[in-house]
């Protein structure tokens, strides 16, 4: 498929939505373990908030706004050179990745001019809001970048979901929530993206080993047929049999991995209640661990 017009990648920081970004994650109610994550990553921040008796959100914004600068002030020789490294894989690698990327999900980009914003945050996970997405940084700074996905893995990660809205949206013509609970979509996006970026053409640029996803993704295990997979691996199994041997378009696909994650949605909401509850402390945990990675079957 020859695409019209191929998107661009800016990267560029920006205090003022990093900060409120910080806010939303303290206090997300679909995602409190964030919470968590964050003062424990961070804990100069956890400090200063703890400081205060009673804030207000004018008053904690300033708080985050002030810690950010500070942190980043800090670590500015850091924070440059990761921001330099990412500038170069923008160049190098983002467009050929994009191609593959829009390939693998027969999607294409509208003959206009198109652009998505990459923020560098400290936070410690890269949330995104179409067409921008944040990209931690916060691994590299402690010295951990061998554990720290670089500008191109979490751009095609993002962006993959930016174009499976879009490919839902086209072909039920309808707002996402009124053709999938959020909880399922969710679980969808994050098992279907890592089966994209294991295929072998975006695993050439990408380098990855087995790449499973999300902690609270790649433990969800499914029994079907008597064999036991991740959720990840069963879409991704479903994937190469219906795009690479029946031939069959990403839309048909999708459809399909829909009604399989509508089937079993009562099983992923307990999953995600659980998750939502412990985080990743549930690993640690057998009896919890063992409650989470329970096979879910698929009739």
């Amino acid at each position: 498929m020859k695409q019209k017009q191929i998107p661009e990648l800016y990267i560029k920081e920006n205090l003022e939505k990093e900060t409120k970004q910080f806010y939303k994650f303290l206090h997300h109610q679909k995602f409190p373990q964030h919470r968590y994550m964050i003062l424990e990553s961070l804990p100069g921040l956890k400090k200063n908030l703890k400081s205060k008796i009673k804030l207000s959100k004018k008053d904690e914004l300033k708080i985050i706004k002030q810690f950010i600068s500070e942190f980043r002030k800090n670590h500015q020789i850091k924070i440059n050179l990761i921001i330099k490294k990412s500038q170069q894989l923008n160049k190098t690698k983002f467009k050929k990745s994009i191609k593959i990327l829009a390939e693998l999900m027969d999607y294409q980009w509208p003959n206009k001019k198109i652009v998505y914003t990459a923020i560098p945050t400290i936070l410690p996970f890269s949330p995104f809001e179409n067409p921008t997405f944040y990209f931690s940084i916060l691994g590299q700074i402690y010295g951990k970048s061998a554990k720290q996905r670089d500008i191109i893995f979490v751009a095609i990660h993002e962006i993959s979901h930016f174009l499976l809205f879009d490919i839902l949206e086209k072909i039920y013509q309808k707002p996402l929530e009124k053709i999938i609970s959020s909880t399922s979509l969710y679980f969808l996006k994050e098992a279907i993206t890592p089966a994209l970026m294991n295929q072998s053409k975006m695993n050439k640029i990408l380098k990855l080993k087995k790449y499973r996803g999300n902690p609270n993704v790649k433990y969800i295990r499914i029994k079907f047929s008597n064999k036991i997979m991740t959720l990840t691996e069963l879409l991704s199994q479903i994937y190469i049999q219906r795009k690479n041997k029946e031939k069959k378009d990403f839309e048909e696909i999708i459809k399909e991995m829909i009604q399989i994650i509508k089937s079993i949605e009562p099983e992923i909401n307990k999953r995600d209640e659980l998750w939502n509850k412990f985080g990743g402390s549930l690993i640690k945990n057998k009896k919890l661990f063992r409650k989470y990675a329970n096979p879910i079957k698929i009739k």
